[in-house]
């Protein structure tokens, strides 16, 4: 697939409209490797991307599931910092019906915080995925998006994710996959740095964008020595 610069002629791109876009946000967490291993570091980092998806979105309420928190290297240089690796697939993170385990998650995580919360006195929510890179340009495995208006329904359909839990037990979760489509228009924002953040819709109770595909890739056009590409991502609900 031919995989477009997004950045170029100036181009922008909106949440609401395109399901996905780039924003300035600076984070007072310079640590962002330890983000996983951290819990007050990530907590900090949480509630600074809440304060930003409100404003962002004019939500009324932004959570981010403090058990999505991911940071993602291709080689883990240090073993005492738990890091996993790009995701080299078509994918979005939920389909229709799994996106309420993600809301249940956080009905499980306000329950525990003692925050009342009744996600049905809200008319709307939406899932997004806030991914940073915090390795220096240029990346040598970068995110590409989806254009969500270049699939066709057709092209999706269900896998189950299994992964390994901290009590060594199977954790299911159902996720979209995309098959081939020569029509799927892929983006990417090259050269980015710590202050930017790309935000994609995984879920959305109304409008007609519901999901983005995503997927790391690596970038032929990247010089070779450099240091390789770390990230973190968070998931977050916002309620309208």
């Amino acid at each position: 697939m031919t995989i477009h610069n997004a950045r170029a002629n100036g181009a922008s791109f909106f949440l609401d409209k395109d399901g996905f876009q780039l924003c300035r946000h600076q984070t007072k967490c310079h640590n962002l490797e330890e983000l996983q291993s951290d819990v007050q570091l990530a907590e900090i980092y949480c509630r600074e991307i809440e304060a930003f998806l409100r404003e962002l979105t004019g939500g009324t309420l932004a959570v981010v599931r403090r058990d999505s928190v991911q940071v993602r290297c291709s080689i883990n240089v240090n073993p005492a910092i738990s890091m996993t690796t790009p995701v080299r697939f078509a994918h979005s993170d939920n389909t229709d019906l799994s996106a309420q385990d993600g809301i249940q998650s956080i009905m499980d995580q306000m329950a525990d915080r003692k925050v009342p919360f009744n996600p049905d006195q809200y008319s709307r929510y939406a899932i997004y995925n806030i991914w940073r890179c915090f390795s220096p340009a240029p990346q040598d495995i970068p995110l590409a998006v989806c254009d969500p208006h270049s699939i066709e329904l057709s092209d999706e359909f269900v896998a189950t994710s299994v992964k390994r839990g901290s009590n060594n037990e199977d954790i299911f979760h159902d996720t979209t996959v995309y098959r081939y489509n020569l029509k799927h228009r892929w983006l990417y924002f090259p050269n980015m740095n710590s202050e930017e953040v790309v935000i994609f819709k995984q879920h959305d109770t109304k409008g007609t964008l519901q999901r983005t595909p995503h997927t790391a890739f690596d970038d032929p056009t990247c010089p070779t020595g450099l240091p390789t590409r770390k990230s973190v991502e968070v998931r977050a609900a916002v309620f309208f």
